[in-house]
């Protein structure tokens, strides 16, 4: 991975649940542990998306609630 901040100086994805601690908007799937121990097989990462999918969305939801609220002002 070649994106600035995102991996620590072991290589590793810095994040918390997937979200990245240092790069805003990078998630990550497919590590071991992200979640539970199946989170790095294909029958298991399908938990971590969901909380992912929720966490994405609920940060759209977000940003267009307070976009509409600085239009209106």
């Amino acid at each position: 991975m070649q994106i600035p901040d995102a991996l620590d100086r072991n290589g590793m994805p810095s994040h918390k649940g997937g979200q990245s601690q240092t790069v805003s908007g990078l998630y990550f799937l497919g590590l071991g542990w992200l979640r539970s121990r199946n989170s790095a097989f294909m029958g298991g990462v399908g938990t971590d998306v969901k909380v992912i999918i929720d966490r994405i969305a609920g940060t759209a939801k977000t940003d267009a609630a307070r976009d509409t609220s600085e239009a209106r002002r």
